[in-house]
């Protein structure tokens, strides 16, 4: 459940991010820039449906800073997680 709900929330976390052009490289082609962790710093409420149905199977809370350090997850009636965040 814990997998869903994490996989869930980066999945959001990338479709609500802004979209930007990447510069060009020499070669002409374009160069991939990885996300700015300040698009995406607040407080994010989300849930979890299934495929089929619009049954919530998870709802929470993700709280995202500007770094890499201090990501947390709340999912209901649950204790805080803290999250370990990788850009690349």
């Amino acid at each position: 459940m814990r997998r869903i709900a994490m996989v869930v929330t980066a999945l959001t976390l990338v479709a609500c991010a802004k979209k930007e052009e990447t510069p060009a490289t020499p070669g002409g082609a374009m160069a991939a820039a990885p996300i700015d962790l300040k698009t995406v710093a607040g407080e994010w409420n989300f849930k979890t449906m299934g495929l089929t149905s619009d049954s919530v199977l998870a709802t929470g809370t993700l709280v995202a800073t500007a770094d890499t350090a201090g990501w947390t997850m709340t999912l209901a009636g649950r204790p805080t997680m803290a999250l370990k965040i990788t850009v690349s």
